[in-house]
């Protein structure tokens, strides 16, 4: 729910996108550019999670990168969201069926 006087945020990139392929890149106003990291036969290495999740602070955020005055809280959500990432994918894969 939208508080009056606040606004939905948008996203130039996907909407461009979206217009050249209506079927591409959004799902609730939101940019599917974060890469999947689950796959049944590779695990994603720790650079690739946390890659993850910079794009996913970015998005948050709205910086692509920080100024100097909020650098730390943008690395420290980065750095949350990427031991939380690994959790989940640790949790999923014990979950998973294993073939021999």
């Amino acid at each position: 729910m939208i508080r009056a006087g606040l606004r939905r945020p948008t996203f130039p990139s996907c909407r461009r996108t979206a217009a050249a392929d209506p079927s591409a890149s959004i799902v609730s106003g939101v940019c599917r550019s974060i890469k999947t990291l689950r796959h049944a036969d590779e695990v994603a290495t720790d650079d690739e999670i946390r890659a993850a999740a910079r794009q996913f602070v970015r998005k948050v955020s709205g910086f692509t990168k920080p100024t100097a005055k909020h650098e730390a809280a943008f690395e420290g959500a980065v750095d949350e969201i990427t031991f939380a990432s690994q959790r989940l994918l640790v949790a999923i894969a014990a979950n998973l069926p294993h073939h021999s």
